[in-house]
Parts: C-alpha cells; sequence; structure tokens
C-alpha cells in the first residue's frame, strides 16, 4: 500500500501537492480494482519529484512514460502486483497534423498548443507536441484523441488534416539530432558545452540558475557525473540523451554518442 501522508508531507506547492494526491488515489484505485491505472501528463520535474517520493514510501511498481522514448511530458502509470509493466498499456494515442507547407508560414508549438486548448482541453490532457516538417504529432490521452482528429481543422489560419497514427510509428529520433561529441570527463558542464555548443561558463551558469535537470531531478553542481541513458533538460533551450558512451580517442578524450531534442 502506498503511504499518502508521507508522500504529501514535504510538498509546499499546492498544484504539485494537488497532482500527488490525485496520482496517489490513482495508485489505491489500481491496488482495488488489480488493473493499471494512470495520472494525465504532467511536466517531467513534477513526475520525477513524485517518483522519488513514491520509491520511499511503496513497493509498487511504478512507471512513466509520454507515449515515445525520450518523451518529456508523460503519464505515470501504477500496476498492482501480477500485472506487467510495459508501454502499451499507457491510454496515449499519437494525432499526426499536416499542411501545405507552400500556403504558410512554419507552425510552433505554441501554435499547435494554443490550437488544441481552442478546442476546450486542458493543458493535463495534452503530452508533447513533436513538430515536423509541415506538420506535428500531437501526443494526447487516447479519450481524447478522435475528438481532437476531427475537430482540429485550423493551427492559427492554417488549415491542417488529422489523424490517428499508429504510436509504435512515433520515432523519438525523428525530433532529435544525433551526435558524438568527445570530453574530458563525464561532467556535467562538459557535456552541456559540447552537445549544446556552448562554452563550459555559460554551461556553468544554467546549472547555477537552477536550469539544468538530470533524469528530471535539478541539480546545482557542476561537477555531477553523467552516465549512459541519463537524459539532461536544460529549461528553455532542450534535453541532450546519453545514447552510448564508446570509450577514449587516442588522445584520451571520452568519445560518447548523443541524441539532442530542441
Amino acid at each position: 500500500m502506498i503511504d499518502k501522508a508521507a508522500i504529501l508531507k514535504d510538498i509546499t506547492k499546492a498544484e504539485t501537492k494537488m497532482f500527488f494526491a490525485k496520482a496517489v488515489d490513482k495508485a489505491y484505485m489500481a491496488e482495488k480494482t488489480y488493473e493499471p491505472a494512470f495520472t494525465y501528463f504532467t511536466d517531467p520535474v513534477t513526475a520525477g519529484e513524485f517518483m522519488r517520493a513514491a520509491e520511499r514510501n511503496t513497493d509498487m511498481k511504478i512507471s512513466i512514460f509520454g507515449g515515445y522514448d525520450g518523451a518529456e511530458r508523460a503519464m505515470i502509470g501504477f500496476f498492482p502486483e501480477y500485472t506487467d509493466e510495459n508501454a502499451e498499456s499507457f491510454p496515449i494515442s499519437a494525432v499526426e497534423v499536416s499542411y501545405n507547407g507552400k500556403y504558410s508560414s512554419k507552425l510552433s508549438h505554441r501554435d499547435y498548443l494554443g490550437s488544441v486548448m481552442g478546442l476546450g482541453i486542458t493543458r493535463e490532457r495534452v503530452g508533447d507536441i513533436i513538430i515536423k516538417d509541415e506538420g506535428a504529432v500531437i501526443m494526447a490521452e487516447s479519450e481524447i484523441a478522435d475528438f481532437i482528429a476531427s475537430s482540429l481543422g485550423k493551427v492559427g489560419h492554417t488549415k491542417v488534416k488529422c489523424r490517428i497514427v499508429d504510436i509504435n510509428d512515433v520515432i523519438s529520433d525523428d525530433n532529435g539530432t544525433d551526435m558524438n561529441i568527445t570530453v574530458m570527463s563525464m561532467r556535467i558542464d562538459a557535456i552541456l558545452s559540447k552537445g549544446l555548443n556552448i562554452s563550459r561558463g555559460t554551461a556553468a551558469e544554467l546549472i547555477k540558475s537552477e536550469k539544468v535537470f538530470v533524469n528530471w531531478k535539478n541539480v546545482i553542481s557542476s561537477s555531477i557525473g553523467i552516465k549512459e541513458n541519463d537524459i539532461i533538460t536544460v529549461r528553455g533551450i532542450g534535453r541532450i540523451k546519453i545514447n552510448e558512451i564508446v570509450g577514449k580517442t587516442k588522445k584520451d578524450r571520452i568519445l560518447i554518442k548523443i541524441c539532442r531534442y530542441k
């Protein structure tokens, strides 16, 4: 049984406390019905905070998923005993939006989100919006995906077409750029410097300003070590996933394969 009081006791922000309380209620539902239960979408910081609190207060199986590997906004899923944790269980669907670029300027994330919310849909029911050439893929709660697909006829002043697509066809790498970088060490400031093409001093300032997160947990030290599969998020700039630490180069630098998401 998950301990609701223990999870909520150190939370001071009202919005976060409300999400945590609703998430614990979903956990109770999963235990009562013996069926998986899921929260709405939330931001990576809130999801990470909840997971760390839950790990200390329950042995229940809990997973985070946003529709594809590397998703930022995600649902939290609670899986009772004797059920398997799997991505297919999450009630997330992908809505593909397309338009003719000859008759429109490129649409932004804000354009898509504003138009979806203009349908009366709240932010918590929509996940990542993956921008593509002449279109986008919107991750949404499955219950409202058909409504979005049938009702979203315009994004801004641009006419669009929508359809539900197989979520397994949505590949996170389509929204990211694979890169090879070399660094002297696995310190976070070194990786940010190379991965974002900024100075180490700028990287240190971003960390000092509390704009940097590792696996959705805020970091305040430039010397923290980074591991394979870690995800570094820089608020307002993007994310870097450490895909593989290849090894040392002839000049004794560390070769790393990363994917940068804007």
